[in-house]
């Protein structure tokens, strides 16, 4: 099975200018493509994923992690998913089951 682990920033503030940051990993070839495209500057694609509690050995400190068979590098997504780290710590996606932040670009492939 194909899989890699990226680093992804979200959620640009002025208080917080360095976003927030959190992993993903995905297990389809096609989606790591789009991810390195988004490294490279190449794509705009944002992450959109399913909800998991805990961090699934590679989200910490959140105490969340997308699941990645269902994690998915996407042009476009509803606005109910679009959202912050620090939201779905909170709690307020688990209901509604994905996250999709809309400001959300891969930085970095960690392996």
């Amino acid at each position: 099975m194909t899989e890699a682990q990226f680093l992804v920033d979200a959620c640009h503030t002025p208080s917080t200018p360095s976003g927030q940051k959190f992993r993903i990993r995905l297990t389809d070839s096609t989606e790591i493509a789009w991810a390195e495209a988004v490294i490279r500057g190449t794509s705009g694609r944002f992450v959109l994923g399913r909800l998991a509690q805990g961090d699934g050995g590679f989200n910490a400190p959140w105490h969340w992690h997308l699941k990645p068979d269902s994690t998915y590098l996407v042009e476009a997504a509803i606005e109910l998913c679009d959202a912050c780290p620090t939201n779905v710590e909170a709690g307020g996606l688990f209901q509604f089951g994905s996250f999709c932040p809309w400001t959300s670009r891969v930085i970095r492939r960690e392996w």
